[in-house]
């Protein structure tokens, strides 16, 4: 028996909560005498089919009924601004007129679907708690139509997909605030429509792609708050359009090039403060290095004695002193719950005072001169995060952290050190190791004979080996045993969740190495080939088994453009912002940029109140 429409729109009224809720509304009951065209939200064709449901800041509270399914000409779904909740409905993606999507501001878990409506336009899914990661082809099934993409403020981890970058009439791209990590692929440049690029609050890292001056049309690009390095690239001054330029936050060396200071970017953040009059076209973009500032930006302050700054667009000068280095790494490692590091404990009962030796700690080497060369922390029970003013211990050259419980992710400060060997094998840390990191030589033997490899450093999440790393000139040996040299991956990523593994959860058999390389003996061919002969056997297996659970969590949406946005893609949006709307986001409040007050006072260099003008919306004005 077919379900009507009605029952279909009644499938929102959920609990006494929903009851009271349409009551309230015209329509909105089984027993009302109105067409359901008419009830409040709902609007149809001229056959009298629901083409629209448009319930925008109705304090709603309800999932999303499965049967939104079986409404085959629905081309718009407004819910944005509702307590929504549960994950969407696979259901959902199989609407094949959805022109417009906004499910913003919602309580809307679960991963991204994928869509089937080759006529989508508007994906909206901002300031939700939506997680994983954006399917790696999503940028196939949705680049005919697709104009505007938003998935801020959520909880997406994983790499930005280069698929994304086949979306032709894409003209507004917001992944800001999320977790992401991975390099910017160099084809979002192929998005010659695009305008506005917002990815500022991830952990991006490497480079940004010279690719990117390819996008003729942008004035608006987000990079702030990131770890990415490098330079910045000149060629971004060839945009014609581009208004503003914000990279502050991240780990950018040299110097703002003259052609992007020579365009003065970034006006509409300083409009209406006459301090921002007397900036130049160089700190409009970023604070030079060995300056700190508020934002990063336009006024800069020169670092004070004994402290450095390294970055361009800082708000911060780090401390030089080994003391204060160690004593911090106690702090964020968590020290008082060390195992036999007595003596780094009664430093810290005693208050790091000058009488301490810190070449006495466990595991701590010094030189002569008494500048530390070499920690070696090694199963000492260590959590927390790797401070990244490690990096800036000036003689370091041996740093060992393997077999802790550290998370978080590898600081590309560690370039800033002389360091020979590193081992952070046998812990939780996520993420990449930053390109930064992996060109430079001399750790671990990297780039011995003009090769370099990130894998040297540590295996990548997926893989493993038995130190945690692959090595140079072949196997090697460990307690008699020989190593394979490379990292190797494990059938199933989700059994390598970590930089470093030094073997695959749960499993016995492996593929083929990651790296490449010369010079195996037969014990290593063997340890190789025969595991790539057990893959062949097991690969359709594992294949039909991992599709079955991505489908098993798909869960999709569409929009269609029949009557709900009648105003341009970012003429709404306009809209929205001056109304001050959940859009107008951004904020760049003193406090997101402040981090937790370090014991030796690593922030002693913040700025004072009187910058407080600086406290203004970064406003995407598409």
């Amino acid at each position: 028996m077919a379900i009507s429409q009605e029952d279909i729109v009644l499938s929102f009224v959920q609990g006494v909560d929903g009851a009271a809720w349409a009551d309230e509304r015209t329509g909105w009951n089984a027993e009302s005498a109105e067409s359901v065209c008419k009830w409040d939200g709902i609007t149809c064709d001229h056959h009298d089919s629901i083409v629209s449901i448009d319930l925008e800041r109705q304090d709603l509270t309800a999932t999303i009924p499965t049967e939104l399914g079986l409404l085959h000409r629905l081309t718009h779904l407004n819910l944005q601004g509702n307590p929504i909740y549960g994950s969407i409905p696979y259901e959902v993606g199989t609407l094949k007129a959805l022109e417009v999507i906004n499910l913003s501001s919602t309580l809307l878990d679960g991963t991204i679907p994928i869509f089937l409506s080759p006529n989508l336009r508007e994906l909206v899914f901002a300031y939700s708690h939506l997680e994983g990661s954006i399917p790696f082809l999503f940028g196939e099934g949705h680049g005919e139509n697709l104009a505007k993409l938003d998935f801020s403020s959520n909880s997406l981890t994983g790499s930005i997909p280069s698929s994304l970058g086949k979306m032709s009439k894409l003209l507004y791209l917001d992944l800001s605030s999320n977790q992401l990590q991975g390099s910017l692929p160099a084809e979002i440049g192929n998005l010659g429509s695009l305008q506005g690029l917002f990815l500022d609050n991830n952990r991006l890292l490497g480079r940004i792609p010279p690719a990117l001056s390819r996008s003729q049309s942008l004035f608006q690009i987000f990079l702030h708050k990131n770890d990415f390095s490098g330079t910045i690239p000149a060629a971004l001054a060839d945009l014609p359009n581009l208004l503003d330029l914000f990279i502050d936050g991240n780990k950018f060396t040299g110097t703002v090039p003259q052609e992007l200071c020579d365009r003065y970017l970034n006006k509409d953040f300083f409009e209406g403060h006459p301090s921002g009059n007397d900036r130049d076209g160089c700190t409009s973009v970023a604070c030079p290095a060995n300056t700190k500032a508020f934002q990063g930006i336009f006024p800069c302050h020169t670092c004070a004695e004994s402290f450095l700054n390294p970055y361009l667009g800082s708000n911060q000068c780090i401390g030089l002193e080994q003391r204060d280095i160690l004593r911090n790494m106690y702090k964020e490692m968590n020290g008082d719950n060390w195992l036999f590091a007595s003596s780094w404990q009664l430093a810290n009962e005693a208050g790091w005072a000058e009488n301490i030796n810190i070449c006495d700690l466990e595991g701590v080497e010094c030189n002569s001169a008494g500048h530390v060369v070499g920690i070696n922390l090694a199963n000492k029970n260590l959590s927390g995060m790797i401070p990244d003013s490690v990096g800036f211990l000036r003689y370091l050259r041996s740093l060992n952290l393997a077999d802790n419980s550290l998370t978080g992710y590898l600081p590309s400060d560690l370039r800033w050190a002389p360091l020979e060997e590193l081992d952070i094998s046998g812990n939780k840390l996520e993420g990449f190791v930053p390109p930064s990191l992996c060109e430079k030589g001399d750790i671990n033997g990297n780039g011995n004979g003009g090769q370099f490899s990130c894998d040297i450093l540590t295996c990548p999440a997926g893989t493993f080996n038995e130190i945690g790393r692959a090595s140079t000139g072949g196997p090697v040996q460990s307690n008699g045993d020989i190593i394979n040299p490379y990292c190797v991956r494990c059938l199933d990523a989700d059994q390598a969740q970590y930089l470093g593994q030094k073997a695959c959860e749960n499993v016995s058999v492996q593929t083929a190495p990651v790296s490449e390389g010369t010079g195996l003996s037969d014990i290593a061919l063997v340890g190789i080939i025969m595991p790539i002969i057990a893959v062949v056997l097991v690969m359709a297996f594992y294949g039909f088994r991992k599709y079955k659970r991505m489908k098993h969590r798909r869960e999709t949406q569409y929009y269609n453009s029949n009557g709900v946005s009648s105003k341009s893609v970012f003429a709404e949006f306009g809209a929205k912002q001056s109304s001050g709307s959940v859009f107008d986001d951004d904020k760049k409040f003193c406090a997101a940029n402040v981090k937790n007050t370090l014991a030796f006072d690593i922030t002693s260099e913040r700025l004072s109140d009187k910058e407080v003008w600086l406290d203004v919306p970064r406003a995407r004005v598409i």
